[in-house]
């Protein structure tokens, strides 16, 4: 739980035009967003299973949720988060659609955003399956 709590902490900046710990340079407001919505369910113990399941979360997370509406970001539906994952072990969770293309931004199961170029990505892709 303590890598949770830091994560959230240090990944939800605020729009000060400085750079924000945590945010990597680059990353989109929709994958940053997606991480911190996801740690949200999983710190509440709430597995995202489906698309529907996102809605709950708009409020707070508006960004994320068009994202995954609009299919720019893709969630793994079911994965959650883990303590103690190494960054070499850690599975891809979420990504920007355009990483098996051109490569892009995910999230790992360890908390954590990385950069990945699409030959990467093809090596580690998660297995998907769409639900509406």
């Amino acid at each position: 739980m303590g890598l949770f709590v830091t994560l959230l902490i240090l990944g939800c900046g605020g729009s000060d035009g400085g750079k924000t710990p945590g945010i990597p340079e680059g990353a989109s407001e929709g994958i940053v967003q997606t991480r911190d919505m996801l740690l949200e369910s999983s710190m509440m113990a709430i597995k995202l299973s489906k698309l529907d399941d996102v809605n709950n979360f708009e409020s707070k997370f508006p960004k994320a949720v068009a994202a995954v509406k609009d299919k720019s970001v893709v969630i793994v539906w079911g994965k959650t988060f883990k303590e103690g994952v190494t960054p070499e072990s850690a599975e891809i969770m979420a990504y920007e659609a355009k990483a098996a293309d051109q490569g892009g931004w995910v999230v790992k199961n360890n908390g954590e955003l990385y950069q990945m170029s699409a030959s990467d990505f093809a090596a580690k892709a998660p297995k998907t399956s769409a639900k509406k």
